[in-house]
C-alpha cells in the first residue's frame, strides 16, 4: 500500500514546522467516510491530551498538534516534520525528520501511542521520533512530494519527502517487527492531514492518491511427463548340439523381439540349450553289416559243428585187433 501526496505551504517564517501526516489502516466503528461526518470524527489530539504542555512534549520531541482518530484496531501514523534537525530541535538518537507511531484509540477519546519506550529516543517518549536520513527546510511556495509505502509481506514501512524546487530530500525505512501485526484482509480507511504548528504555517494539500500492489499467491505445480518408447530388443540364443558320432557343432540363433519400455535400454539375453541327436552315418552302416556277417558266419560254424558231432556219434567203433 502506497500513499502519494503533493503539498506546499505559505507563511513568512524561517522555520516551518509540523508538516504532513499520513494515516494507515484505520478501522472506524463510530464514524465513516461521508459528508455527514465532516467536523464530527471522534478523536483526541496531542494538544487535547495535554501532551504538548509537557517538557519535553510527548510522544515525540517534535510533532505539533496531531490528531488521533477513533479506530477499533491499532493503526499507523507517519509524520514528516521539517523542523526536526533545525532551530535547535535535535535529540540524541534522532537522525532524520520522520515520526512513526502505532496508535490505539477504540473509544475515540483515550489514545495510547507505542511502542513504549521509544526504540530510538528512550523512556521519555513513545514511538519512533526523528528517524531516517537527510533533512531539509522548504521555502514558502515550494512543491513537496511525499510517498509512504507499507509492505505487509515484510511488515516494513518506508517513506521519502522531496522538495521539487531544490531537489533536497529526506527518507526513512523502518521494520515494525513485533510492534505491529500486518492487517488482515478487509476494508480500511486511509488519510492525510497537516498541522499549523506553533509558527502557524498554512500547509496546503494539492494532490493525494493511494495505490495497492496486489501480490498473488504462488502455487508450485510439479508436472511429471512420461514418454513411452518402443525399441527392438535383441535376444541371442546359443545351442550346443552333440552328435553321437563324436561330432560336436555350435549353432547360434539370433531372434529379434519388440519390447515396450519406459526408458531406453538394450537388453541382451543369453540362453544355453543342450540337444542330443542320434545320427547314422556310413561307419554305422558298415558296423552293422559286419555284425550281420559275423552272425552268419557264427551260425554256419555252429551248423557245421553239429553235423560233425552227429557223424562221430553214429559211426561204430572198430574193435578189431589188427
Amino acid at each position: 500500500m502506497t500513499i502519494t501526496m503533493i503539498g506546499t505551504f505559505s507563511a513568512k517564517v524561517t522555520n516551518p514546522a509540523d508538516g504532513f501526516v499520513i494515516y494507515l489502516f484505520l478501522k472506524p466503528t463510530m464514524w465513516g467516510i461521508g459528508s455527514n461526518y465532516n467536523y464530527s470524527i471522534p478523536y483526541k489530539s496531542t494538544a487535547g491530551a495535554g501532551w504538548l504542555a509537557r517538557a519535553p512534549s510527548y510522544p515525540s520531541r517534535v510533532e505539533g498538534d496531531v490528531i488521533y482518530p477513533q479506530s477499533s484496531t491499532p493503526y499507523i501514523v507517519v509524520q514528516w516534520d521539517p523542523i526536526w534537525q533545525f532551530a535547535g530541535y535535535t535529540q540524541s538518537g534522532a537522525t532524520g525528520q520522520w515520526n512513526v507511531w502505532i496508535v490505539s484509540n477504540p473509544s475515540g477519546n483515550n489514545p495510547s501511542v507505542g511502542p513504549i519506550p521509544s526504540p530510538n529516543l528512550g523512556g521519555r517518549y513513545a514511538g519512533w521520533g526523528g528517524i531516517g536520513t537527510g533533512a531539509f527546510l522548504p521555502k514558502p511556495g515550494d512543491v513537496i512530494i511525499i510517498k509512504v509505502t507499507y509492505d505487509p509481506s515484510t511488515n516494513t514501512l518506508t517513506g521519502f519527502a522531496t522538495d521539487l524546487n531544490t531537489k533536497q530530500s529526506a527518507k526513512f525505512s523502518l521494520g515494525l517487527g513485533g510492534y505491529y501485526t500486518p492487517p488482515s484482509s478487509g476494508n480500511y480507511v486511509f488519510g492525510v492531514g497537516a498541522g499549523t504548528g506553533d509558527v502557524y504555517v498554512n500547509w496546503a494539500l494539492l494532490y493525494v492518491a493511494t495505490t495497492q500492489q496486489y501480490t498473488p499467491s504462488l502455487t508450485t505445480f510439479t508436472v511429471t511427463k512420461t514418454t513411452t518408447v518402443t525399441i527392438p530388443v535383441t535376444t541371442t540364443t546359443t545351442a550346443t548340439v552333440a552328435v553321437a558320432v563324436t561330432k560336436t557343432s555350435t549353432v547360434t540363433a539370433t531372434t529379434t523381439v519388440l519390447s515396450t519400455v519406459i526408458s531406453t535400454t538394450t537388453v541382451t539375453t543369453t540362453t544355453t540349450t543342450t540337444t542330443t541327436i542320434t545320427a547314422f552315418g556310413y561307419i554305422g552302416v558298415a558296423f552293422w553289416i559286419l555284425v550281420a556277417v559275423l552272425a552268419i558266419l557264427l551260425a554256419v560254424v555252429i551248423l557245421l559243428w553239429r553235423r560233425t558231432s552227429r557223424r562221430i556219434a553214429i559211426e561204430p567203433m572198430d574193435t578189431r585187433v589188427r
